[in-house]
């Protein structure tokens, strides 16, 4: 029940018991005697507490370095597709500039190279716009969306547990634990940078 509703219905009742405290019931104090009726007091009522926002994963996040890096929001699933969105952020003091594809390796859980194919293209979780010049001031970002599928259909499926990822192949790379359940596709696919999501 909704907290105005409740006060609504406390007060109803308090004023019914000032009602029935003027009737000269058997037993009752009479009207007029000067006591005072007892105060109905309506019961506390809590505010609710606002809900926490989930975190926005395409906010940007906290530079750790001075050079260009790439971040990277939670993996979201729908339909035995995965996907994540992978940031860039220029945490230079200069712009930068780039164009094309992020450089991305899955590594297995001793950080060993994966055999795993990166196609640059659209996915179930992004559209690819295409490489295009960008140009990212200081605090500046740009985005990519890294895709893969889960399906399984000959043979053991395969399964990465870190993510090397660097913006362009001529850049230093960082490397995130990150859970791959690549079925037995042996692909990811991951679209262009661009300023913002195409809709």
């Amino acid at each position: 029940m909704r907290p105005p509703l409740r006060a609504a219905l406390a007060a109803i009742a308090a004023a019914a018991g000032l009602v029935l405290a003027g009737c000269a019931e058997p037993g009752t104090v009479p009207t007029g005697t000067g006591l005072v009726p007892p105060t109905v007091t309506p019961p506390a009522v809590t505010a609710p507490t606002p809900a926490t926002a989930p975190p926005d994963p395409v906010a940007p996040q906290t530079c750790t370095t001075d050079r260009p890096m790439v971040t990277h929001g939670p993996v979201e699933a729908g339909l035995g597709h995965r996907g994540m969105l992978l940031r860039l952020l220029n945490c230079g003091t200069k712009p930068y500039r780039v164009r094309g594809y992020p450089s991305v390796a899955i590594l297995d859980g001793r950080q060993t190279l994966m055999p795993v194919e990166v196609r640059h293209g659209s996915s179930y979780f992004g559209r690819d716009l295409g490489p295009a010049d960008l140009t990212l001031k200081p605090g500046g970002s740009a985005v990519a969306v890294l895709a893969w599928s889960a399906t399984v259909t000959a043979g053991d499926p395969a399964e990465g547990a870190y993510l090397r990822v660097a913006p362009t192949d001529r850049d230093e790379t960082t490397t995130y634990p990150v859970r791959f359940d690549l079925g037995t596709t042996g692909a990811v696919d991951v679209t262009a940078w661009s300023y913002r999501l195409p809709t």
